[in-house]
């Protein structure tokens, strides 16, 4: 903002010319749910496979594509893009709230929104579902958010109607070819970039949240999400949440992004539903953790 008022981003560019790994997963998951047979073995394979508390680890992914690899498009979407899947939340949420929520959740929305792209080839189907909701309400409202929060305006060119409507005409060949991604656009725009940047594996956006969650927010981490007044919510089962949280301090198991929904859901609670109650204000450091208590 300090040089310019205005800034163009990419997005929209992923969800018109199948940029995601997700993309190509869910035609390789569509191809083993079709045959009973490969549906079973893929579930039973995600379950021989070991965890790893590294997101990047190939193993890890590996089993979480095969543990829904034979699962409905519905189901396989959500547990790829949402971070608790319909068994933790099973496991976590308190029996009246899982009941108050029940028809209202996620996994019902996402099944309506299925519904109506079900006449589409894999592929151009999960574009359609994040163009009707992961751009929207995650990727267009962040950007909203960081960019005004500092005066600056971002203008999104691939998300100009005319882009989309072509993109969304073209065949899905020309988008996705085997496991190269946004296929048309490298071809393109090939002569006017470094062929580094061209052929450059996809980078996102990702910050250490388990390391901080490990360390730095140790602390906000553990009085908030284990104090009194969270348990008192109803909304959980408390004892799934010390679960999740001594796992991912013990380093046991990585659940750094559903600490995370967590623990923003309680501190938004303390801010704006218990005015009489203001959230503590915590300061990031970088001092050692302290030993594990639990």
């Amino acid at each position: 903002r300090s040089g310019v008022t205005v800034a163009l981003n990419g997005d929209g560019g992923d969800e018109s010319f199948a940029g995601y790994d997700r993309y190509a997963a869910t035609r390789i998951a569509d191809r083993i749910a079709s045959f009973a047979f490969w549906g079973s073995a893929a579930a039973v394979l995600a379950k021989l496979l070991p965890d790893s508390i590294d997101s990047k680890n190939g193993v890890r992914r590996a089993k979480r594509f095969l543990s829904v690899a034979h699962e409905e498009r519905p189901v396989r979407y959500s547990n790829w893009v949402a971070y608790f899947t319909g068994a933790r939340k099973k496991e976590l949420y308190a029996p009246h709230f899982a009941e108050a929520v029940a028809a209202t959740s996620w996994q019902y929305w996402m099944e309506n929104l299925w519904h109506e792209v079900d006449n589409l080839e894999s592929v151009d189907a999960a574009m359609a579902i994040d163009i009707k909701s992961y751009l929207p309400y995650d990727l267009l409202t962040k950007v909203d958010i960081a960019s005004m929060a500092n005066g600056l305006e971002a203008r999104s060119p691939f998300l100009d109607h005319v882009v989309m409507e072509f993109a969304a005409q073209l065949p899905v060949h020309l988008k996705l070819r085997g496991r190269d991604s946004k296929y048309l656009l490298k071809k393109t725009f090939a002569d006017l970039l470094p062929v580094e940047n061209v052929r450059r594996r996809k980078m996102g956006f990702g910050v250490p949240i388990a390391k901080w969650l490990r360390t730095s927010s140790r602390v906000l981490l553990q009085d908030t999400l284990l104090s009194k007044r969270a348990r008192e919510r109803g909304y959980f089962k408390p004892d799934r949440v010390e679960h999740l949280v001594w796992e991912h301090l013990a380093e046991r198991a990585d659940y750094s992004f559903q600490l995370w929904n967590l623990l923003m859901l309680e501190l938004w609670q303390q801010e704006f539903m218990d005015p009489c109650a203001p959230a503590v204000k915590y300061k990031q450091t970088e001092s050692p953790a302290p030993a594990l208590s639990a």
